[in-house]
């Protein structure tokens, strides 16, 4: 399969083509509701939170900078 963007030869997995050229990505037909699924879940999961990716590094930095003995 040809990429659309540039006509190069697209790279094929069992979920998408991608192409190395010029960065075109192409999620396959029967994946295309995962992310959409992964998205509710992600809802259900932090009880009707909406997803802030931008506050999601402060949630996983659970560094203790005052407990070091240096």
């Amino acid at each position: 399969m040809k990429c659309p963007e540039c006509g190069a030869e697209l790279k094929e997995t069992e979920t998408c083509f991608d192409c190395i050229e010029c960065g075109y990505f192409e999620v396959k037909e029967p994946y295309l509701s995962l992310g959409k699924q992964n998205e509710e879940f992600l809802k259900r999961l932090r009880n009707g939170d909406p997803l802030d990716d931008e506050n999601d590094d402060e949630d996983l930095d659970d560094s203790d900078d005052e407990d070091s003995d240096d």
